[in-house]
């Protein structure tokens, strides 16, 4: 059901690009980037190659900067209910679904494997983001979530609409 919803908001967003890019008439190119370790390629990496050229070269739009992103995976990494719940919108899981959660990604901070965000892709409002945040042990990648991001306006803070839910890349 998951995948469904993720699914469903990347057509979404690939749409709004379409449409952005048919309005502005010009072709943008993409800033220079390193290419991805095939290790490191993710569900919104995957989804936006599918893109014809045109499209997959959209700029972003407005997305959580840098230092919110650190800020949320501070807080979802402390393993406290109540710091991961003051960075989400809501839950999907019930209270005792949540401890279990909180419970993981607090003892995968103390077994030192870390969650690193890669570059998020915002939609034309500016106020919804996806991301993946990739789960490390060392340099292998062992996991991905795909987190998606709202605001409810251009100065409001940026949330994560549901708690991370990781899944095995092997």
């Amino acid at each position: 059901m998951l995948y469904a919803t993720v699914a469903g908001a990347a057509l979404v967003l690939i749409l709004l690009i379409a449409v952005v890019a048919q309005v502005d008439g010009r072709r943008r190119e993409p800033p220079p980037r390193s290419e991805p370790t095939p290790s490191q390629t993710t569900l919104v990496t995957r989804q936006l190659s599918t893109l014809p050229s045109g499209l997959a070269s959209a700029e972003p739009y407005s997305v959580p900067p840098s230092e919110r992103c650190t800020a949320v995976l501070t807080e979802v990494s402390s393993g406290d209910l109540n710091r991961i719940g003051r960075v989400t919108e809501r839950s999907q899981y019930n209270y005792n679904n949540q401890r279990l959660h909180a419970a993981i990604y607090s003892g995968w901070a103390n077994a030192a494997v870390t969650i690193d965000p890669l570059a998020p892709v915002g939609d034309p409002s500016g106020t919804s983001a996806m991301q993946n945040w990739e789960l490390h042990d060392g340099k292998t990648v062992i996991a991905v979530a795909v987190v998606t991001w709202r605001r409810a306006g251009p100065t409001s803070a940026w949330l994560l609409t549901q708690w991370p839910e990781f899944r095995s890349t092997s």
